[in-house]
């Protein structure tokens, strides 16, 4: 009996630290449903039963469930655990042979936000050789773009794959202007005008002077070029 304490113990600080503090004492209450109780037994004694998920009841939002099979909708957050293999959970074992992890109400949006904000950055800190970064670090964007695009399907909206570097979280217009700095780093043209200031009117003498100039020698200085391409480096 103390074992099966011990190893409840265990669950018990995993749920709660997941937890809001005024929230720490759902898992005691958890404990006192017959239900939960059961679900919560037969995933420590059973060798055959490997997954367990705890997540708040639909019916109310104070009051969470033990369950052997996944709800068909998440409240607020689920919080997992599965077995590595098939066995009996022991004090020796709990820590070792149990995954754990949780699932928010908007799992696409969280795994976009891991992978662009933790993973991606992470990656590129890494000392590796350069042709596997830089592979490994496209194939992370590439999923990054889809994964947006599958998140814009899912609220019916319609998004274009993220630009490296960019937050999900960030609104159109930002993206917009990211697109169009990057545009004029790297020498594209880009989907979208980026605006630059009117190109300077010259007088009469100025353009005369100019093509005179021009006829003289072959590298010339074009004031109306020349200024569009310092626009364009800015």
């Amino acid at each position: 009996m103390e074992e099966r304490d011990d190893r409840l113990a265990w669950l018990e600080a995993k749920v709660v630290s997941s937890l809001k503090k005024n929230q720490t004492d759902l898992f005691k209450k958890m404990l006192a449903k017959e239900d939960s109780r059961t679900s919560i037994s037969e995933f420590l004694d059973m060798s055959d039963v490997r997954h367990l998920y705890v997540f708040f009841a639909i019916s109310g939002a104070d009051s969470m469930v033990a369950s052997l099979t996944p709800p068909t909708s998440i409240t607020k957050k689920l919080l997992y655990f599965i077995k590595r293999s098939a066995c009996e959970i022991t004090l020796d074992n709990v820590a070792s042979e149990i995954l754990s992890g949780e699932i928010a109400t908007a799992p696409l949006k969280h795994m976009l936000t891991l992978c662009s904000e933790i993973y991606l950055p992470f990656m590129k800190r890494q000392d590796l050789p350069e042709d596997v970064l830089k592979e490994s670090s496209e194939a992370l964007q590439q999923f990054i773009g889809s994964a947006y695009v599958a998140l814009g399907n899912t609220q019916g909206k319609t998004l274009l794959p993220l630009l490296p570097g960019t937050s999900s979280d960030k609104s159109s217009s930002s993206s917009s202007s990211t697109k169009a700095r990057a545009s004029r780093a790297g020498g594209d043209d880009g989907d979208e005008d980026v605006p630059f200031e009117e190109e300077e009117v010259l007088d009469d003498d100025t353009t005369e002077q100019t093509q005179s100039s021009s006829s003289s020698s072959s590298s010339s200085f074009e004031p109306g070029r020349d200024k569009v391409f310092a626009l364009e480096s800015a």
